[in-house]
């Protein structure tokens, strides 16, 4: 990732992820970042603002999201 300043945008958008993982999967961001194979770094830096998620980044970000919801609902808790 290059150098980049943080806009209203970029942070609601990172607002926004945050609220999904956590509501949506209930993983911290360092678990995400280890599903996804970054350095967790990254998946704060998105999050927060300070970083722009590419294209490619959200599709990750939504495959491994999705992926975690189907899993639990597949193996729901006894």
């Amino acid at each position: 990732m290059t150098a980049f300043t943080s806009t209203a945008y970029s942070r609601d958008l990172g607002d926004e992820l945050r609220r999904l993982r956590e509501t949506c999967t209930g993983l911290n961001g360092r678990n995400l970042a280890k599903k996804l194979g970054w350095d967790p770094s990254k998946v704060s830096n998105i999050e927060h603002g300070r970083a722009r998620a590419s294209e490619i980044d959200l599709v990750q970000l939504f495959t491994v999201g999705l992926q975690v919801m189907v899993d639990g609902l597949a193996s729901p808790d006894p």
